[in-house]
């Protein structure tokens, strides 16, 4: 961190302001109707007590009481600092500043490693279209707060007049349904090259509306997943981001439940912020709410508990440490680290819930046959389990033993006859056997407890595939 920075920071007030920087920029957001940006190190100047007026000549002039530089045109407006610019010319020698937007669709890294069927509920996501797109951008432009952004500097490689600074904004949204019940949403997150924050949304009678943001994440391969964590048929949200170091990369996890709700914070590490200049404001009193996230390298594991809420491992490989994992439990509504002993905190080999997950990993490193073994033997040990009977039967499909799948999917049915991916499961061994009225009648089951799931139109074209019953 520059020694400026450091003095600056070091020289703000530490009142409490009643609007932070969030509440000024929103401020002038709404009456401009153009986006507000300002930059990281100044968010603490940029707090008030009373909000400005939106007159350029006494926004200005508000500005420079705080020390603070606008930086306009016809589209946004850039507050910074203007000794910034004046002691560092040659990097900020710009005439015309512009803002970039780019969408980038959501990827699915990170959630490919589950089986839907482990959850009571496995969130349905669908990506919107371009006309949403369009739309929902434009609403966030006109209507959110801007993430903090780094200060511009002249882009020789970008599109327009010679000294053009660039303001980069990524946006990542998808559409969401976190319950079988409830409302889809629009979910995703917004970032500058500095930081980002996860933006919940929801479409109502041709406009949108804001349900909640979270505080500052990282911005470096940010990603979005989608668990149900308590087991309460509710899916949350997961932002997985790296902290980019000078040789790894450790992630970082923040879990929120459906209504924003931090559910790591209470176990995460408030050491580790998305971008370094944050660490000398948790010194001074954070200006900006920052998450707590759960910080692990070189991964961040996740397993299910025999009683079907998720369970988290962060590795601890710092610096060459062979520190043991850390092992944060799901209780009381928030992510606490486990203290227990190792020998008591997790079984070696009798659990089901453990062999279970031995098997999960044998199965995602594709060694089908040891996964079905192990499947078995955790079905032994909780024989009522109707998720651990499909899981050996799914493991005996890959393995193309598909007699024996269609036992264990039986099982499973006979457990728990409402379990839907079971008899989807069914219909796909029994079509392999060229049992096709089976197959039919197992599909059609499937259609008929879940006719709205993101697979129903794909297993309805498996139906209509199947030769016709003589």
């Amino acid at each position: 961190m520059s020694r400026c920075l450091t003095a600056l920071l070091a020289t703000a007030a530490l009142a409490n302001p009643q609007h932070d920087a969030y509440a000024v920029a929103s401020h002038l957001q709404k009456c401009l109707k153009h986006p507000v940006f300002f930059t990281l190190p100044v968010a603490r100047q940029l707090s008030a007590d009373g909000l400005p007026a939106c007159e350029k000549d006494t926004l200005e002039a508000w500005l420079a009481t705080h020390k603070l530089k606008g930086f306009w045109n016809e589209s946004l407006l850039l507050i910074d600092d203007p000794k910034v610019y004046s002691r560092h010319e040659t990097l900020y020698d710009w005439s015309i500043i512009k803002l970039q937007v780019s969408f980038e669709a959501p990827g699915q890294e990170g959630q490919d490693a589950d089986m839907p069927n482990q959850y009571k509920y496995y969130a349905v996501r669908r990506p919107l279209s371009q006309e949403e797109v369009k739309s929902f951008s434009d609403w966030i432009l006109n209507s959110v707060a801007m993430p903090p952004v780094e200060s511009p500097m002249v882009c020789s490689s970008c599109d327009g007049p010679p000294r053009t600074a660039v303001l980069k904004l990524r946006l990542s949204f998808e559409a969401v349904k976190l319950s079988s019940d409830g409302a889809e949403r629009i979910i995703g997150w917004m970032g500058s090259s500095a930081v980002s924050r996860i933006i919940v949304a929801h479409h109502r009678g041709g406009s949108f509306g804001l349900d909640w943001i979270s505080p500052l994440l990282g911005a470096y391969r940010q990603g979005m997943i989608y668990r149900d964590v308590s087991a309460d048929g509710v899916a949350e949200i997961w932002s997985l981001s790296a902290y980019p170091g000078a040789s790894s990369e450790p992630w970082q996890l923040s879990i929120f439940d459906v209504n924003g709700v931090e559910l790591t914070r209470n176990g995460g590490d408030c050491s580790w912020f998305p971008d370094p200049a944050l660490v000398l404001w948790a010194e001074m009193g954070t200006p900006l709410p920052v998450v707590c996230p759960i910080v692990g390298l070189p991964a961040i594991d996740h397993f299910l508990e025999e009683d079907g809420t998720v369970a988290l491992e962060a590795y601890r490989d710092f610096r060459g440490s062979d520190e043991e994992p850390r092992r944060y439990r799901f209780l009381g509504g928030k992510y606490v680290l486990d203290t227990m002993p190792k020998s008591s905190a997790r079984p070696t080999c009798t659990g089901a819930a453990e062999l279970n997950k031995q098997a999960m990993g044998l199965f995602r490193e594709k060694k089908y046959r040891e996964a079905a073994a192990k499947f078995e033997e955790a079905a032994q040990l909780e024989p009522t389990n109707s998720q651990i009977a499909n899981d050996a039967g799914f493991a005996y499909y890959k393995l193309e033993n598909y007699e024996q799948s269609v036992a264990w999917f039986k099982k499973a049915i006979a457990i728990d006859p409402r379990r839907a991916v079971a008899y989807r499961n069914l219909g796909d061994a029994y079509a392999k056997l060229n049992r096709n009225t089976q197959a039919r009648q197992a599909y059609n089951k499937y259609l008929e407890l879940a006719p709205n799931s993101k697979s129903a139109p794909d297993v309805k074209k498996k139906v209509d595939a199947l030769p016709p019953t003589p």
